[in-house]
This record gives structure tokens, C-alpha cells and sequence, in this order.
């Protein structure tokens, strides 16, 4: 994450823990784990590019990877669901 991005997690956090109005919590908290899935999406496939990467070209790591076309090693950048876009 970057600086920015850090604080705006940090913002969010602070805002779903504190704020007296449930319902802007609530909101503050979902953008919060829907960013933090978005990242954590992210490190998983730079994780299996690595090991792909070292691999040299090993067909084990072609298989794994597979023809992925999304983003973030082919999981959707998205909630569960797919229930809001980016």
C-alpha cells in the first residue's frame, strides 16, 4: 500500500469504530475490508508470479497459473458477490 492509500485505510478505520451514526460505520467499514481484499487478491498473484518466475518455465507453474484474464491473477477486483463495481 501506499502512504495515501494507508492513511485512507486508516481514515476508514477510524471513522467505522467511532462514528455515532451505524449506518456511515457500517459504510466505512465495508470500503475498508473491500480494499484490504483488493490487496490481499493482489499479493496472492504477485505471490504466484514469483514462484512462477523462479520456476523458469516449468509447466507445473503454467498450470497453475493458467490463462487468467482479470485482474490480480484472475480473481475480480470486486466485494463477494460482485455486488458494486470499482
Amino acid at each position: 500500500m501506499t502512504p495515501e492509500e494507508h492513511g485512507q485505510a486508516h481514515a476508514l478505520l477510524v471513522k467505522a469504530v467511532s462514528d455515532p451514526d451505524w449506518q456511515a460505520a457500517r459504510q466505512a467499514l465495508e470500503e475498508l475490508m473491500h480494499k484490504l481484499l483488493v490487496v490481499h487478491r493482489l499479493l496472492e498473484a504477485e505471490e504466484r508470479l514469483a514462484k512462477a518466475t523462479r520456476c523458469n518455465g516449468c509447466s507445473v507453474a503454467r498450470a497453475t497459473l493458467g490463462n487468467r484474464s482479470n485482474s490480480a491473477g484472475g480473481f475480480p477486483l470486486g466485494p463477494p458477490g460482485g455486488s458494486r463495481p470499482l
